[in-house]
């Protein structure tokens, strides 16, 4: 008896726990039923949540309809919004610890919480006040739910601040910093002058392929050879120079390319993975207007979508907006820069940083010169690794200063208010005169039947030089001169050939008179775009549902072209041979191989393990250490998710040094001596089978690229193992790769870890006859409460291509309706008790 009585008071003490356990997890859930009164509305809202989690937000006024985006943003993403605006603000460390400092402190060097202090100052009084109203409406939901926040601010401990609406304006610097470019590329090309020279590091970086696309298509591509041979040779001009010691794609066609008559539009930004995903998908109803796509959790507006009269999608331009300045300087009683002869004052501040667990908070100087912030903090540092025949050595970097477009005064929240009432192409394009930083390229199409592209942000006039390699600080002879004129931008209404194809790839050719980048994409995925949309006469939303899942790589085409001629070579070597019958199946499968990524695919395997060993062997004798670099590593993930062009340039660059005779200089083995190209293969062919045994097994069928390439979605405080199961999701097995239309680029750490990098974030499909056929999907899920059904029911959708209908009229919403919630005025809701 009395054992029986034990076991049932621990069965009862452990049912009590895990009631007590289950009710701790679901607090802070969103209400999505019923009435909510909140202090600050004008008039009643109503909120009509689909059975996917999409909010479709009814207002009787604008400032009510984003006040009740606030409160709906909050109620499902408020630990996101709060991630962000720590990040902008550089006070992860605050909730984090000393693990989030150098992040704080990069962030901080660049001074995005004052960028945004000025933004504020330049909008015009009715996007400020449409900021308030979002921002009221944020905190009324954190009054409402203080002792009902998630679970992430109950396990740290801590309740958030109010929301200003400098907030928003520091989260897109974040956005706008992560998809700009060219500062990463200058550090590169400093380093490979440095090593190799200036003709040899010109040989690697490849110019764009002559025979791939460009958006305004009519125009002939245009290569810098000469104009980057110049910026190579600058540096061995200047006495003290050092030496050695991170997209998208969207396509529009015409009703006379659609079998409904009306445009057909497309777009899938391509983002870093994560979870809860960027995106917040919102439907904004008021009397003057409505719009529906996707939003940002911490900013009013829809970003991508459509709206009563036109739609819209936006890829990254990859504009060169960032340049680096070396920047004389002296400390004499305070900090001084020279320029122009004359020595002229530094702003200099020093930055208190809180740091979780830390008696004492850090300091951290940040200089800040004419030119913008020194930011030698966020500069990588490369460390002697291993055995190598490369001297290993450490590069000592002067003071460099960067200057980007981010930092100067930005009404990007004005555009994308205007934008989401824009009516025609004339509004449409006064709308994006406001767009400032990042540069991006937008793709339209109308009601009436237009389709177009319209380039925005500022790119910068340049007095001299072509922003390849940091320029001399101390002398204005590199200066900005001004920006490139709105009316100037490549932009295209309506161009004869029906359809318009962005993709990250080149824009403009020879015909254009101002200098955009010289580090595009490399345009394989816009040519196979193009391929599969001039396959068809007609296309309707299924049709461009299969060209944003394409897995094909055309790119892995030229590699196994480039190994076919040594197929003898790669059997016959005594390294090869150790591996019997192995290394025969494993290069007839390469060889056989469609180009298709899917997951099953073994071909692709091969193809993609087999390039990065060539790049390493090709590469590592003459980069050492910096080899990884080159290959697109080493820079911090969160600052420069976006800002490395040779991800998808290396392996061509590879296969251009291996392809002819004349690039023999550059074939060297492992001890650094010249040898043959089939020496070469057949050590990155032995390389590919030693690491495909050890890591897949000796059964050649399971080598399958979803069993290596696996995609999983991390949650911040999932990088602690035991709430890892609790907030993070997968690794589930994931097809493609940079090269293709589904694109899913990762880092060469693939090698050893579970691949994070790019990939489409957000799909949508428009047809433009009828609104309701529109369907929409992302990544993760609607909401960010891990024990919301909305957390991660998009997951499998996604990964087998499913989209959900993106529903527009009332009706049609009404038929998949989950729940109905009243948002009340304070006063209202007393009146009427």
């Amino acid at each position: 008896m009395p054992g029986e009585l034990i076991l049932a008071t621990l069965a009862a003490a452990f049912a009590g726990a895990g009631w007590w356990l289950r009710r701790w997890w679901h607090r802070g859930l969103p209400q999505v039923r019923g009435r909510l009164t909140l202090p600050g509305l004008q008039a009643a809202v109503e909120v009509l949540r689909d059975r996917w989690g999409v909010p479709h937000i009814y207002a009787q006024n604008e400032a009510d309809l984003f006040f009740a985006q606030g409160v709906v943003h909050a109620q499902d993403r408020l630990w996101q919004m709060e991630l962000f605006r720590r990040l902008g603000h550089g006070r992860l460390s605050e909730i984090f610890g000393e693990v989030a400092l150098s992040l704080d402190v990069s962030v901080r060097t660049l001074g995005f919480r004052e960028s945004a202090q000025r933004d504020w100052q330049v909008l015009d009084e009715a996007t400020q006040r449409f900021l308030e109203r979002y921002s009221a409406g944020v905190n009324a939901m954190l009054a409402s739910s203080r002792r009902q926040l998630p679970p992430e601010f109950r396990l740290l401990r801590y309740t958030p601040e109010p929301w200003q609406p400098t907030d928003t304006l520091v989260s897109s610097k974040v956005l706008a910093w992560g998809l700009s470019v060219n500062w990463t590329s200058e550090i590169l090309h400093t380093v490979l002058v440095a090593r190799l020279g200036a003709d040899r590091a010109a040989e690697l970086l490849d110019e764009y392929p002559a025979e791939h696309p460009i958006i305004l298509h009519e125009q002939t591509v245009r290569h810098y050879v000469q104009e980057l041979s110049e910026e190579l040779r600058l540096p061995k001009t200047i006495a003290g120079w050092p030496a050695l010691g991170a997209l998208s794609n969207a396509w529009v066609v015409s009703g006379e390319r659609s079998v409904s008559g009306a445009p057909l539009l497309a777009g899938d930004p391509h983002l870093s993975v994560q979870i809860p995903n960027i995106w917040y998908e919102c439907h904004l109803v008021c009397p003057q207007w409505q719009a529906i796509g996707a939003s940002i959790p911490g900013a009013p507006g829809i970003i991508i979508g459509h709206n009563e009269h036109i739609a819209w999608s936006v890829t990254a331009a990859l504009a060169d907006t960032q340049d680096l300045y070396w920047e004389r300087l002296r400390h004499n009683g305070r900090w001084e820069a020279e320029y122009q002869g004359k020595w002229e004052a530094v702003d200099y501040r020093q930055e208190v940083v809180r740091v979780r667990g830390w008696k004492e908070p850090a300091r951290a100087e940040v200089l800040r010169t004419r030119h913008g912030p020194i930011i030698n903090a966020l500069l990588p540092v490369s460390e002697p690794a291993g055995q190598s025949s490369v001297p290993q050595t450490r590069i000592v970097f002067p003071h460099f200063a960067v200057h980007h477009t981010g930092d100067e005064p930005s009404r990007v929240a004005q555009a994308v208010l205007q934008l989401n009432r824009a009516r025609d192409w004339q509004e449409f394009r006064e709308a994006l005169r406001h767009w400032t930083s990042p540069a991006v390229c937008f793709v339209y199409a109308d009601c009436a039947g237009n389709i177009g592209f319209q380039m925005a942000g500022l790119v910068p006039l340049r007095r001299r030089g072509w922003g390849q390699v940091p320029k001399p600080g101390w002398t204005d002879e590199y200066e900005w001169s001004g920006w490139i004129p709105f009316d100037e931008l490549p932009c295209e209404l309506n161009p004869s050939r029906g359809w318009i194809v962005s993709a990250n790839h080149a824009m403009v050719g020879r015909e254009y008179p101002y200098f955009l980048t010289r580090e595009p994409l490399n345009g394989y995925r816009a040519r196979r775009i193009v391929t599969l949309l001039q396959a068809r006469a007609q296309h309707d939303l299924e049709s461009f549902r299969g060209i944003q899942l394409d897995l094909y790589c055309e790119a892995a085409q030229r590699f196994c072209d480039l190994v076919r001629p040594f197929r003898q070579a790669l059997l016959s070597d005594s390294r090869v041979r150790r591996f019997g019958l192995l290394a025969k199946e494993a290069l007839q499968a390469l060889l056989d191989w469609d180009c298709h990524l899917d997951v099953s695919s073994v071909g692709g395997t091969i193809y993609e393990v087999f390039q990065h060993y060539v790049c390493e062997r090709l590469f590592r004798p003459w980069l050492g250490e910096w080899t990884l670099f080159f290959l697109g590593q080493g820079f911090h993930p969160v600052l420069n998710p976006a800002a490395i062009p040779y991800l998808d340039r290396t392996a061509l660059v590879a296969i251009k040094l291996l392809g002819e005779e004349r690039w023999r200089h550059w074939w060297r083995d492992e001890h650094g001596q010249g040898c043959e190209r089939s020496e070469l293969l057949v050590q990155a062919w032995a390389d590919t089978l030693a690491y495909l045994r050890r890591r897949l097994g000796r059964n050649i069928r399971r080598w399958r690229w979803g069993r290596l390439h696996c995609i999983e979605f991390r949650h911040p405080l999932g990088a602690r193992r035991l709430l890892r199961w609790l907030f993070n999701r997968g690794p589930y097995p994931y097809g493609g790769d940079v090269n293709t239309v589904w694109q899913a680029s990762f880092t060469p750490n693939w090698l050893t870890a579970t691949p994070q990098g790019f990939t489409p974030s957000y799909r949508q499909l428009l047809d433009l006859a009828d609104w309701d056929r529109a369907r929409a999907i992302h990544t993760t899920g609607q909401c960010g409460h891990p024990a919301s059904r909305h957390y991660d029911d998009f997951i499998p959708m996604w990964l087998k291509g499913e989209y959900h209908p993106m529903l527009w009229s009332r009706e049609k919403i009404l038929e998949h309706l989950e729940g109905r919630l009243l948002l009340e005025p304070k006063a209202f809701a007393e009146a009427a008790r």
